[in-house]
């Protein structure tokens, strides 16, 4: 099935969402969501864009919003990509033929199938974005292994249904809900103080929550809406609680992990550039922002894991992830053609449990001891786009990130 139903799986799914995209301006995934499902889009487990030119194929157009692509352009590369990707050499793509990599595990690995029998007792984690998605499976499945599950989120509310469910399932549970706007950096400068105050230890921090909106939004603090919530907020809530992690590790001899949810999206940026030009409105490409967003979380957690090790901290793990292709709610308003995504996309898609399988492997299992500034994708170690594994660009991205997060 696999040879026949990916590339057709993969172009059906890409055809709705240009048609949803061109025809609403709505927002994608839910606005302000906070589950990180907008990181499972299927196009964002395409290989990169550059393949198309090594073979042939030409740039399409200069008066794109997508850096030299139209959505024409895009549609007709895509579409190409779809057919091309069915068995393509060094794909990471989590739509491929499910196959058990060195770790063990596979795309169909669950959460709880990569975490079993681990003893999660002595830890702390702070999950963001766990309302719902990935994010609410990931703290329920920590929670189960006895992990004190910190969830971090905008709607303190909504989140409390989700702390419920695991209190139902797991009694004993030690799980706390903390507000956080991750738009917002008084609203991270906030929790961390208030983190640090209660004297929770720190072992484990995951980046999970984002955002992918269509229109062209200022945060809080004036940075576009994709960099400032799905890695400025992250970036510095990170230093915030840096030094908490290292005395609670150091103390306790453990490894710390901070985990950063990104996305195959990274792949779509070609080149990518820091500086204040996020900020330009005439040139915005709402899912060239949000790719730029992932590849951010990416150089992130590189950088840290240099410097950590430059300050010889080997006790502190820094890694990124691409969650693979979330089965979601993603097209709910699309009528007729939300019954074709889900009924075609199941085929193939991860659901929740497959979805958290990575961010928990990385949190929890022992096969990751010492790894740090890589990216996972099924639970298994993988290669970035070149971008993504440029020290130099990561070293531009932190101190353009110092230069955002001190000024405010």
């Amino acid at each position: 099935m696999n040879g026949i139903m990916q590339p057709l799986i993969s172009y059906l799914n890409i055809e709705i969402l240009l048609q949803r995209v061109a025809k609403t301006n709505d927002v994608v995934s839910g606005g302000n969501n906070e589950n990180n499902d907008v990181g499972a889009l299927t196009f964002m487990v395409f290989p990169p864009l550059q393949l198309l030119e090594s073979k042939g194929y030409p740039r399409i157009s200069s008066k794109t919003k997508m850096k030299g692509y139209t959505w024409n352009g895009t549609t007709m590369l895509i579409k190409i990509l779809c057919f091309e990707m069915k068995m393509t050499e060094g794909s990471s793509s989590s739509a491929t033929v499910d196959k058990k990599g060195e770790s063990g595990f596979s795309s169909s690995s669950t959460a709880e199938e990569v975490t079993n029998g681990i003893d999660g007792s002595r830890l702390t984690a702070i999950v963001t974005g766990a309302t719902g998605g990935i994010g609410a499976e990931t703290a329920r499945v920590l929670a189960l292994r006895g992990v004190h599950v910190v969830m971090a989120v905008r709607n303190t509310e909504m989140c409390r249904k989700v702390k419920e469910n695991i209190l139902t399932e797991t009694p004993d549970a030690k799980v706390d809900i903390m507000e956080l706007d991750l738009s917002s950096q008084a609203s991270v400068r906030d929790f961390a103080t208030r983190y640090r105050s209660s004297g929770l230890p720190l072992h484990i921090l995951i980046n999970n929550a984002g955002v992918l909106a269509p229109k062209f939004t200022l945060s809080k603090d004036k940075t576009e809406l994709h960099f400032a919530t799905n890695h400025l907020g992250h970036f510095l809530l990170t230093n915030l609680l840096l030094e908490t992690m290292k005395i609670t590790c150091h103390e306790q001899k453990t490894e710390g992990k901070i985990i950063n949810v990104s996305s195959e999206a990274h792949r779509l940026v070609l080149n990518p550039t820091f500086s204040d030009q996020i900020n330009d409105k005439s040139s915005y490409n709402h899912i060239y922002a949000y790719g730029l967003s992932k590849l951010a979380n990416i150089l992130h957690a590189k950088e840290l894991s240099r410097l950590l090790k430059e300050e010889g901290v080997d006790y502190i793990t820094t890694n990124s992830l691409h969650p693979g292709v979330i089965v979601t709610d993603l097209f709910r308003n699309c009528s007729i053609l939300s019954v074709i995504f889900n009924s075609v996309l199941k085929c193939v898609a991860k659901d929740v449990s497959q979805g958290a399988a990575t961010t928990c492997y990385l949190a929890l299992n022992p096969k990751v001891k010492g790894v740090s500034g890589e990216y996972f994708c099924d639970s298994n170690l993988v290669k970035p786009s070149s971008k993504a594994a440029d020290p130099k660009l990561a070293k531009e991205l932190w101190e353009f990130s110092l230069t955002l997060t001190t000024s405010k």
